[in-house]
Protein backbone atom coordinates (compact mmCIF):
# COMPACT_ATOMS: atom_id res chain seq x y z
CA UNK A 1 0.00 0.00 0.00
CA UNK A 2 3.00 2.35 0.57
CA UNK A 3 3.32 3.08 -3.29
CA UNK A 4 -0.36 4.42 -3.13
CA UNK A 5 -0.56 7.97 -3.75
CA UNK A 6 -2.82 8.65 -0.79
CA UNK A 7 -0.52 6.47 1.21
CA UNK A 8 0.26 9.90 3.18
CA UNK A 9 -2.96 10.45 4.41
CA UNK A 10 -4.00 6.96 5.01
CA UNK A 11 -0.65 7.09 7.52
CA UNK A 12 -1.61 10.14 9.34
CA UNK A 13 -5.21 10.38 9.74
CA UNK A 14 -6.96 11.18 12.56
CA UNK A 15 -9.14 8.22 12.41
CA UNK A 16 -7.80 4.58 13.01
CA UNK A 17 -7.81 2.26 9.85
CA UNK A 18 -7.29 -1.02 8.65
CA UNK A 19 -7.11 -3.09 5.81
CA UNK A 20 -8.44 -6.47 5.72
CA UNK A 21 -8.39 -9.64 3.68
CA UNK A 22 -11.57 -11.16 3.84
CA UNK A 23 -10.62 -15.62 4.43
CA UNK A 24 -13.73 -17.75 2.87
CA UNK A 25 -14.23 -21.45 3.42
CA UNK A 26 -14.92 -23.52 0.43
CA UNK A 27 -18.26 -22.65 0.66
CA UNK A 28 -17.34 -19.18 0.16
CA UNK A 29 -18.53 -17.92 3.50
CA UNK A 30 -16.27 -15.68 5.30
CA UNK A 31 -14.30 -17.39 8.21
CA UNK A 32 -12.07 -14.61 9.15
CA UNK A 33 -10.34 -11.85 8.04
CA UNK A 34 -6.68 -10.99 8.01
CA UNK A 35 -4.58 -7.23 8.49
CA UNK A 36 -3.17 -6.13 5.62
CA UNK A 37 -2.19 -2.50 6.92
CA UNK A 38 -3.05 -0.55 9.54
CA UNK A 39 -2.35 3.46 10.45
CA UNK A 40 -0.61 5.03 13.72
CA UNK A 41 -3.84 6.17 14.36
CA UNK A 42 -4.86 2.68 14.59
CA UNK A 43 -2.14 2.04 16.76
CA UNK A 44 -2.69 4.69 19.07
CA UNK A 45 -6.44 3.42 19.89
CA UNK A 46 -5.72 0.16 20.14
CA UNK A 47 -2.34 -0.15 22.05
CA UNK A 48 -1.16 -2.85 19.22
CA UNK A 49 1.46 -1.95 17.06
CA UNK A 50 1.76 -2.28 13.25
CA UNK A 51 4.04 -5.41 13.58
CA UNK A 52 1.94 -7.26 15.39
CA UNK A 53 -0.89 -7.38 13.28
CA UNK A 54 -0.15 -7.16 9.30
CA UNK A 55 -0.64 -10.76 8.40
CA UNK A 56 -2.31 -11.91 11.12
CA UNK A 57 -5.71 -13.33 11.04
CA UNK A 58 -8.08 -10.78 13.19
CA UNK A 59 -8.69 -13.59 15.74
CA UNK A 60 -5.07 -13.75 16.71
CA UNK A 61 -4.30 -10.09 16.72
CA UNK A 62 -7.30 -8.80 18.76
CA UNK A 63 -8.72 -10.96 21.21
CA UNK A 64 -12.93 -10.89 20.59
CA UNK A 65 -13.75 -9.54 23.81
CA UNK A 66 -13.27 -6.56 21.92
CA UNK A 67 -16.11 -7.29 19.89
CA UNK A 68 -19.11 -8.28 21.21
CA UNK A 69 -18.98 -11.34 19.04
CA UNK A 70 -16.68 -12.81 16.22
CA UNK A 71 -19.69 -14.06 14.23
CA UNK A 72 -21.25 -10.59 13.75
CA UNK A 73 -18.02 -9.01 13.11
CA UNK A 74 -17.91 -12.05 10.03
CA UNK A 75 -21.33 -11.95 9.50
CA UNK A 76 -20.74 -7.88 8.81
CA UNK A 77 -17.71 -8.30 6.67
CA UNK A 78 -19.71 -11.13 4.30
CA UNK A 79 -22.32 -8.54 3.96
CA UNK A 80 -20.37 -5.59 2.85
CA UNK A 81 -18.17 -7.68 0.38
CA UNK A 82 -21.32 -9.42 -1.09
CA UNK A 83 -23.43 -6.00 -1.11
CA UNK A 84 -20.85 -3.18 -1.85
CA UNK A 85 -22.53 -1.40 0.91
CA UNK A 86 -20.68 0.16 3.32
CA UNK A 87 -21.59 -0.80 7.07
CA UNK A 88 -21.47 1.54 10.33
CA UNK A 89 -22.18 1.08 14.27
CA UNK A 90 -21.12 2.50 17.48
CA UNK A 91 -19.04 -0.77 19.32
CA UNK A 92 -18.16 0.31 23.18
CA UNK A 93 -14.51 -1.56 24.10
CA UNK A 94 -14.96 -2.31 27.71
CA UNK A 95 -11.31 -3.27 28.22
CA UNK A 96 -10.15 0.27 26.71
CA UNK A 97 -13.19 1.93 28.51
CA UNK A 98 -13.72 3.67 24.86
CA UNK A 99 -16.76 4.02 22.51
CA UNK A 100 -15.84 3.94 19.08
CA UNK A 101 -17.60 5.00 15.87
CA UNK A 102 -16.93 2.21 12.98
CA UNK A 103 -17.28 2.61 8.75
CA UNK A 104 -16.96 -1.03 7.46
CA UNK A 105 -16.37 -0.54 2.81
CA UNK A 106 -15.56 -2.95 0.24
CA UNK A 107 -12.74 -1.57 -1.44
CA UNK A 108 -12.49 -4.03 -3.60
CA UNK A 109 -13.15 -7.70 -4.21
CA UNK A 110 -12.49 -9.72 -0.85
CA UNK A 111 -11.33 -6.69 1.03
CA UNK A 112 -12.51 -4.41 3.53
CA UNK A 113 -11.29 -1.12 4.85
CA UNK A 114 -12.33 -0.20 8.34
CA UNK A 115 -12.34 3.33 9.91
CA UNK A 116 -13.07 3.95 13.28
CA UNK A 117 -12.79 6.71 15.94
CA UNK A 118 -12.62 7.51 19.48
CA UNK A 119 -16.50 9.08 20.54
CA UNK A 120 -15.90 8.78 24.01
CA UNK A 121 -16.76 12.79 24.40
CA UNK A 122 -19.97 12.62 22.24
CA UNK A 123 -21.40 9.62 24.55
CA UNK A 124 -20.35 11.73 27.58
CA UNK A 125 -22.24 14.55 26.15
CA UNK A 126 -25.69 12.28 25.00
CA UNK A 127 -25.29 10.72 28.73
CA UNK A 128 -24.85 13.79 30.79
CA UNK A 129 -27.93 14.92 28.45
CA UNK A 130 -30.26 11.83 29.24
CA UNK A 131 -29.15 12.21 32.38
CA UNK A 132 -30.65 16.34 33.12
CA UNK A 133 -33.74 14.59 31.07
CA UNK A 134 -34.15 12.66 33.51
Amino acid sequence: MEGNRYYALFKHMKSGFAYHELIYDDKGKVVNTRFLDVNDTFEDYTGLKKEEVIGKYINEAIPFQYYEEEAGWLALCEKVAVTGEGAEFQQYVPQMNRWFSVSVYCVEPGHVAVIFFNINQQKAVENALLESKS
